[in-house]
């Protein structure tokens, strides 16, 4: 029986290959893009196991890499929205100020 990955609060399965698993993903989404490239490009190469094992490493550093970047994206939405909201308060503060200004001319 695998585990339903909806339900994320539910326990794993092998816990301990779920502690090796997010211990790795932790280490892989403290790296940067570029390493998490060069490691992708360093597991297809190994050649000390077969190619369909390099493929599958590889694909795990390819997730890693997406979760990295879909990471940064957030960071950089949250950026984003935190300036829009600073711009639209300082256009009404303007806004505010120029209607005093003509009223009080």
């Amino acid at each position: 029986m695998s585990p339903n990955p909806v339900n994320a609060g539910a326990q794993p399965e092998h816990p301990a290959d779920r502690r090796r698993a997010a211990d790795e993903a932790r280490r892989d989404l403290d790296k940067s893009p570029y390493q998490l490239l060069a490691d992708v490009h360093e597991e297809l190469l190994r050649g000390d196991r077969p190619v369909e094992q390099n493929i599958v490493h590889a694909w795990k550093r390819i997730a890693s890499l997406m979760a990295r970047t879909a990471e940064s994206n957030e960071q950089t939405t949250r950026r984003i929205i935190r300036l829009t909201r600073v711009i639209i308060f300082l256009t009404v503060v303007l806004v505010f100020l120029t209607v005093i200004m003509i009223v009080a001319n």
